[in-house]
């Protein structure tokens, strides 16, 4: 891929899908450091409409995490939570979370958004 230093990585045609990769098995790594065996879905329908990470809380709960590698949250970063919201709403306790590239946790209208240094506070 020719990843030799940090900053080839900040211009990368790849660095949304590696930094997604890196954030979901961290989430996986997380669930088995606590004790859990890790559960973890994504969904996709056919128009490629989706969430990044569907985490199993509870019986009837989960977190449905949308990762970006940006330092900032655009509008349209919502878009596969609103898709959630649409989709899924009444069928389970679903918490929407936005885990990102920044560093700042926010309280925004269609989820929590969650700096990446934090994913361990996913829960």
């Amino acid at each position: 891929m020719g990843i030799r230093h940090f900053s080839h990585l900040q211009s990368h045609p790849l660095r949304g899908a590696l930094f997604e990769n890196w954030v979901i098995t961290e989430l996986l790594k997380s669930q088995a450091n606590a004790g859990l065996t890790p559960v973890l879905h994504f969904l996709r329908d056919k128009e490629g409409r989706g969430i990044d990470a569907l985490i199993e809380s509870g019986p009837s709960s989960f977190h449905a995490v949308e990762i970006k590698s940006g330092e900032t949250v655009p509008s349209d970063a919502f878009r596969g939570l609103r898709f959630r919201q649409a989709g899924l709403t009444g069928q389970k306790n679903i918490t929407p979370w936005l885990l990102y590239g920044g560093t700042v946790r926010q309280d925004r209208t269609h989820a929590t958004v969650l700096p990446w240094r934090q994913i361990a506070n996913l829960h």
